[in-house]
């Protein structure tokens, strides 16, 4: 398997608890912010039955969210605006993993207007669901609308019944050689020194600590 370096985005104190724990938050299904997450679409559905194919795909969701979490990161650090929106304008961290591109373990994200669906004329038939689900599940997780393709989002979905349940939330341990570097925004007021001395203490190796900037001559952003 190939491995790719990739991001994870943290807000100050996310980030902090996710260093000082070595464990990554898992989040829940019904926790994000696109609307259209995880919610199948429908086909051939008549007009009389909206309502109980809304409540079937509402039932499907709440499904997914008891079984099913995901660690999300980004292909790309050099993204401004990621660091504004998911690391607390730039005064956030980033976490670089190098992850093995294992299909069974991590998706890449397609930004596309076709959205998974489900027949609703079949949803009546027992064997319709099994059928296609492991189809329909990789869809799912693996889709977003175009306008979220400035994420360059990679997904890790993990089963929740693996994790660590704690203070009514799920994790997972970061995995030993994971974590490559640890990046604080360009505008962080947490000194560099407090995040080696908590990898001192867990005894974290092999991890290098810097500081985001601003490029001079574009929009980028920059990490030694």
């Amino acid at each position: 398997m190939d491995s790719k370096l990739l991001y994870r985005f943290l807000t100050e104190e996310a980030a902090i608890k996710t260093i000082e724990s070595w464990s990554f938050k898992v989040g829940r299904v019904l926790d994000f912010n696109d609307p259209f997450e995880w919610r199948f679409g429908l086909n051939n559905i008549r007009k009389d039955s909206e309502e109980h194919a809304e409540i079937f795909v509402q039932l499907a969701c709440k499904k997914l969210h008891e079984l099913f979490g995901v660690i999300c990161f980004s292909g790309t650090l050099k993204d401004p605006v990621l660091w504004s929106h998911y690391a607390d304008r730039h005064r956030g961290i980033v976490i670089e993993v190098d992850h093995y591109i294992d299909p069974q373990r991590i998706i890449e994200v397609k930004y596309t207007n076709e959205r998974p669906t489900l027949d609703a004329s079949q949803l009546g038939n027992p064997d319709y669901f099994p059928s296609v689900w492991r189809e329909k599940i990789t869809q799912l997780i693996g889709r977003k609308s175009p306008g979220w393709s400035y994420e360059q989002e990679w997904r890790s979905i993990i089963e929740l019944k693996q994790c660590e349940a704690r203070n009514g939330f799920y994790f997972t341990p970061i995995p030993p050689d994971f974590v490559k570097r640890i990046i604080l925004g360009s505008e962080s007021k947490l000194g560099l020194g407090y995040i080696q001395q908590v990898l001192e203490q867990r005894r974290v190796k092999n991890v290098s600590v810097t500081k985001a900037r601003k490029s001079i001559d574009t929009f980028e952003i920059l990490a030694q």
